[in-house]
């Protein structure tokens, strides 16, 4: 027997159950998230963007700085060759997880690069980027802490149950973002960190 569980107004599965014929549950699936066709997504944000784009600046408004530019879905080769092969890949993932997809965004003036991966309930996104050490500092309300991963520098924001590292190696940003253990969180950027060691 199968127990199902959906959002009665838009029919999305949210959990599954199976069950045996004494009414054990010995299989259960629980949806954390919903992924939407991303050629639809990008129409939208690009519908957004192009209203603020050729919006008329507002009295004493300043141009803004470092705008969004497109974000496109690419294969990891091109994004590799996008940051001259100085795209650093984790050595560790936990059991499981694997890379789902690569986004590059346009930003001003260097472009940033999403790889995202799962293990079909949780994510974890790193970001990189081509830049200046970022300016360490505490935000309001922010737990921040540094840590020494193999004398790089760390800093550790956690907000409720998501876990935020950014770290700067040689020329490159890293942002890693995931709902994982600390320990986990950890692991995979001393993974990074030892990778993009020279």
């Amino acid at each position: 027997t199968k127990r199902l569980w959906m959002a009665k107004d838009k029919g999305i599965i949210l959990r599954m159950e199976a069950r045996d014929a004494q009414g054990n549950t010995n299989f259960m699936v629980v949806y954390t998230q919903i992924s939407f066709r991303p050629e639809q997504v990008e129409q939208k944000v690009n519908e957004f963007r192009l209203k603020e784009e050729f919006r008329p600046p507002r009295p004493g408004e300043r141009p803004p700085r470092g705008r969004l530019g497109p974000m496109e879905p690419v294969p990891l080769p091109a994004a590799q060759e996008a940051f001259n092969h100085q795209l650093v890949l984790p050595a560790y993932l936990p059991q499981g997880f694997q890379l789902q997809n690569v986004t590059l965004m346009k930003f001003r003036p260097e472009p940033t690069v999403h790889l995202r991966y799962t293990d079909g309930l949780m994510v974890v996104s790193l970001f990189e980027s081509k830049g200046t050490p970022p300016r360490e500092q505490q935000s309001r309300g922010e737990d921040v802490r540094i840590e020494q991963i193999h004398q790089t520098p760390v800093q550790i924001m956690e907000r409720r149950q998501i876990r935020i590292l950014r770290w700067f190696q040689g020329n490159m940003n890293l942002t890693l973002i995931g709902e994982l253990s600390r320990p986990e969180m950890l692991r995979i950027a001393e993974s990074l960190i030892l990778n993009a060691a020279p």
